[in-house]
């Protein structure tokens, strides 16, 4: 991916930004429902470890009717390859996809 510098016609301006290390943050409600992630996001094994702190933040914050939803709008276009020799199996589009 190029920078945004060399990326043609693009301007730049000197930006800054301020992290407040004391700030604690947004509260998630009480009636949020939950989080959703594509099931496509099960590929980087590393996405819901406990080094990602911030995300196991926002899970900790879910109300006790809170969820955490694997699937999305791809997930029937995923698949699970656990051998190596294992054939991907045949994925039916809908029409008018792809």
């Amino acid at each position: 991916m190029a920078a945004l510098a060399e990326v043609e016609g693009a301007q730049t301006a000197p930006a800054s930004i301020a992290i407040h290390a004391d700030s604690t943050g947004r509260r998630v409600p009480e009636n949020y429902i939950g989080l959703s992630y594509e099931l496509a996001q099960l590929t980087e094994p590393t996405f819901f470890s406990q080094e990602h702190t911030d995300r196991v933040s926002l899970f900790r914050c879910l109300s006790p009717n809170g969820l955490l939803r694997l699937g999305g709008n791809i997930s029937e276009f995923c698949w699970l390859q656990i051998e190596a020799a294992t054939p991907p199996p045949k994925l039916h589009a809908p029409s008018g996809v792809g």
